[in-house]
């Protein structure tokens, strides 16, 4: 976690109030491997530490290389008796505000301002642009660019934009770069909600940038949510302590639960903008029945309303916006010695007067009806000591049943995801079994490639191209039979293609008349035998004729290289022989 980022809101903390009563351990040191960050509070610190440094290398024989050391503002402001204490002790590199560049630590940027943290991030993004251009020239299949984008370039971010505020413009601008890449020279190009699904449902598995970054803060909420879960790092009490200061609550649940309660120092905050912009994506809600006096009082007064279809839902929505800022102890009180919720009198009404007198007018006119399970607690009685766990007011499982604590962030990303069965008649219904079969296969990867393209209907057959791109395709019709040029037609239905396949079926096939288009536009339909002997599977007959057919109609289109039928044949079948021969080794060698 970017504990530069906890630090700096400590500074804040400590500005505005004393809390003696927080128990966290005092943080001077923090180490991994031979990186080492040292807090001092004052220049007569730095003495104390040289003096023990240079105990500990005439021990160890081991010396501080201070050409490495730099000295930087927990502030950010530039510290004058600072800076000349660490020139006397030989130590020159100081990093403030006024720096352009931020130091790195751990692979995090330490920033002072948005002006670095823009360059940091900008450098990020500029060196995955040029890792694309070198991997673009590579000749790669969709599937090997879905890793690549995954394995090489979208991994250059995840371990800094856990903690980094950056907005859904930046993620947005590093999604676009890896989709160009991906779908390069693939036109029309498959949607980038097609390449994220998973590869066991047709797509390339491309994580989403602003999902993904979401789903790297259930790293720190799932503890908060639930105290069995705590992984006792110091800085959860950090979150704790903050959320509870600045939402002015006495749980740091309450502004995981209502955004009412989150203040603007507490959104404002780049961490916590990450934190809440991920809270908000999940179905938390409150468990009533473990809401006692003491919890509810600090609840947002639209939290016990009900519709009743009184009012127009608009109007409704717009009361509850209002009534989101109002607390119900702002219109309730806890009377004592009883311990009974009871409304509190007109004079007494120190907060949202005029909102609160709006909320019982509308009440007592049955615009709306108040939840059954606080009428409950206005007829008992109860105390206002808050339990020290007031996390069992959080129901235990999300909407669709599956318990908070056992979120992934992998279960988190399918949550974007349409299911299968919602999306368009044309995207492909193929089993996990032989999408994972398919993309097993040892065909050429072109092939992958083409045939996938033609799995999702995105073939660029002149039909197509006509109607996306009319000024440069200008006719629908095939360029060899001067049919409609249909991707049907472009793959199988064409009078001169259909010879490519019928060679190609005589000189492999068991019974060559069964093979028909169903095998090219379906991964399902039963494969044919092919002939004995043959170490070929059928996948790999129909991906090399597909691939082979394609580079046919293109050597046309731009070489004016002459698409003849056998010709085009014997390519597919040299292609086809130098794959068996390759199995066949393989087979010999593995026996």
């Amino acid at each position: 976690m970017g504990y530069y980022y906890w630090l700096k809101l400590l500074v804040i903390i400590c500005r505005q109030v004393l809390w003696s009563d927080v128990i966290t351990p005092k943080l001077k040191v923090l180490a991994y491997a031979d990186d080492v960050l040292i807090f001092l509070s004052n220049p007569s610190e730095l003495s104390v530490l040289l003096e023990l440094l240079n105990l500990y290398g005439r021990a160890s024989n081991a010396q501080l290389n201070k050409d490495k050391t730099v000295a930087l503002s927990l502030s950010g402001k530039r510290q004058l008796p600072w800076i000349a204490a660490l020139n006397r002790a030989g130590i020159n590199v100081w990093n403030d505000e006024h720096n352009t560049n931020p130091v790195m630590y751990l692979g995090y940027p330490l920033t002072h301002n948005k002006t670095q943290l823009n360059i940091f991030l900008n450098s990020t993004k500029e060196k995955i642009q040029q890792q694309v251009q070198i991997l673009s020239q590579r000749s790669l299949s969709i599937q090997g660019r879905g890793m690549v984008a995954n394995s090489l370039l979208l991994s250059k971010i995840w371990h800094s934009i856990r903690i980094l505020p950056v907005t859904k413009t930046y993620l947005t601008q590093i999604r676009s770069i890896v989709y160009q890449f991906v779908t390069k020279k693939v036109f029309p190009p498959a949607s980038f909600s097609t390449c994220s699904r998973p590869k066991k449902e047709g797509g390339v598995a491309i994580l989403d940038p602003t999902v993904q970054h979401s789903a790297l803060q259930l790293r720190w909420i799932l503890p908060l949510i639930d105290y069995a879960d705590d992984n006792h790092s110091f800085l959860l009490d950090i979150f704790r302590h903050c959320l509870k200061l600045f939402s002015g609550t006495k749980s740091a649940i309450y502004p995981i639960l209502f955004s009412g309660c989150r203040s603007t120092p507490l959104t404002s905050f780049g961490c916590f903008f990450n934190f809440f912009r991920t809270i908000d994506t999940l179905d938390i809600s409150i468990d009533w029945s473990q809401v006692n006096h003491s919890h509810i009082i600090d609840f947002p007064l639209c939290t016990i309303v009900v519709s009743q279809d009184r009012l127009p839902s608009n109007d409704l929505t717009r009361l509850l916006q209002k009534w989101k800022q109002v607390k119900i102890k702002d219109g309730y009180y806890l009377r004592y010695p009883e311990g009974r919720l009871q409304e509190q009198p007109i004079g007494f009404r120190s907060r949202h007067r005029h909102l609160i007198t709006d909320f019982f007018r509308r009440r007592d006119q049955g615009h709306f009806s108040i939840r059954p399970e606080f009428i409950s607690l206005t007829s008992r009685t109860g105390t206002a000591e808050m339990p020290s766990d007031t996390s069992d007011i959080i129901k235990s499982t999300l909407s669709d049943g599956l318990p908070i604590i056992n979120l992934t962030s992998k279960e988190y990303r399918q949550r974007f995801r349409p299911v299968l069965h919602q999306l368009s008649e044309l995207y492909p219904r193929e089993t996990q079994a032989t999408w994972s079969r398919f993309w097993r296969s040892s065909f050429i990867h072109r092939s992958h490639t083409i045939w996938w393209r033609a799995l999702h209907n995105k073939i660029s057959c002149r039909d197509r191209l006509h109607r996306i791109i009319p000024q440069f395709c200008q006719s629908p019709l095939c360029i060899f039979c001067d049919q409609l040029d249909t991707q049907d037609h472009f793959l199988w239905g064409c009078r001169i293609k259909q010879q490519v396949w019928q060679i190609i079926a005589n000189l492999f096939l068991q019974q060559p008349e069964q093979l028909t288009y169903e095998h090219i536009k379906s991964l399902s339909t039963a494969p044919l035998l092919l002939k004995q002997g043959l170490h070929l599977d059928f996948a790999t007959l129909i991906a090399t004729t597909i691939l082979s057919i394609w580079d046919g109609n293109w050597g046309w289109v731009f070489r004016q290289e002459n698409f003849w039928p056998p010709r085009i044949a014997a390519i597919a079948t040299l292609r086809l022989r130098k794959i068996e021969c390759e199995n066949r080794n393989n087979h010999t060698h593995n026996s």
